[in-house]
């Protein structure tokens, strides 16, 4: 999902937040985790090795740079294939990265449903106040579902996202929505997994979104408050 370099702006010219960006008011707490783990382990092998500890940020950002190659190239490969390009692999595309994208290329032509990239120049802005602009819509027959490429794990995070997607098709496209399909690029091997999430799913999803969408002009004030 690509967010236009100007960001969004509502009708009377107003910049507004993205939809990630409203999103991110959530606590992540899996990635603090996650980055103790990594610290640790790193802390450790350098006692042993008798070498300076690495700081927290080099080795969290490197590892996460480094994982998250394979997957973003297989979703780059995976949308240029929706795009009709002729995708053939480079020099710079690993096995576990070309392996993915053989396998989800595989599963999207044994289907009927026919996926078509949102083009990235047309970013969507509601009048409640946030923009977006999804990965892409699935057709299959009268039905129009949401589809999007993720290389990390699957949170509830991201079907709050395809709800406001959801909302800004209706609302800004007159396209009704039913259900998504999610599709995760393994980060590190040559696996992808495929998700149905039905459109209950993103009724749930837009509640939590909404109370999010209440919560930004006041979290906004508050942070001026206390600087």
């Amino acid at each position: 999902m690509a967010r236009p370099r100007q960001g969004y702006v509502n009708s009377a010219g107003e910049r507004i937040p993205g939809v990630t960006t409203i999103i991110g008011l959530l606590d992540k707490p899996a990635l603090v985790g996650w980055a103790g783990k990594l610290c640790s382990e790193a802390g450790w092998r350098a006692a042993k090795a008798g070498e300076p500890i690495p700081k927290w940020n080099e080795v969290c950002y490197g590892i996460r740079d480094r994982a998250a190659q394979d997957g973003t190239a297989a979703h780059d490969l995976f949308e240029r294939l929706l795009r009709g390009e002729d995708v053939r692999r480079s020099e710079s595309d690993t096995n576990g990265a070309w392996k993915a994208f053989e396998n989800a290329r595989a599963w999207k032509d044994g289907l009927s449903i026919q996926f078509e990239v949102w083009p990235h120049e047309r970013p969507m802005v509601s009048e409640l106040g946030f923009g977006g602009t999804p990965d892409a819509i699935a057709r299959q027959g009268n039905m129009v579902a949401l589809a999007d490429w993720k290389t990390g794990g699957i949170y509830p995070e991201q079907l709050i996202q395809l709800a406001a997607y959801r909302r800004l098709l209706s609302e800004c496209e007159g396209i009704t929505v039913d259900g998504a399909h999610l599709v995760r690029f393994h980060r590190e091997h040559g696996d992808f997994h495929h998700h149905h999430y039905a459109d209950d799913a993103l009724d749930m999803g837009w509640e939590c979104f909404e109370a999010l969408l209440r919560l930004w002009p006041e979290l906004k004030l508050l942070k001026a408050r206390v600087k």
